[in-house]
């Protein structure tokens, strides 16, 4: 049982080891260019991200404030019930 266990162990092992890749290496240049891309297509799509989480900033507070609330008073509840 214990040599199954082992001969287990050592392939799994050597599965999990033979899956990873090296990460491939990006010249200077491209990585360069891929950044000033991936920038210049995503700036206009933050942009407007941040705009509507400024928008909707003070409800997701609200909300997060209304469900805490609601949980400590069900715990308040709960221990004061235990009391009695």
């Amino acid at each position: 049982m214990i040599v199954l266990r082992l001969i287990l162990s050592i392939l799994l092992f050597s599965f999990f080891w033979s899956c990873e890749a090296p990460d491939p290496k990006l010249e200077k240049n491209l990585r360069r260019k891929a950044d000033s891309t991936f920038n210049q297509r995503t700036g206009p799509i933050s942009e407007r991200m941040d705009s509507l989480c400024d928008v909707r900033f003070d409800s997701l507070v609200q909300n997060a404030f209304d469900s805490i609330i609601e949980v400590r008073t069900k715990k308040i509840e709960k221990l004061s019930k235990r009391g009695r």
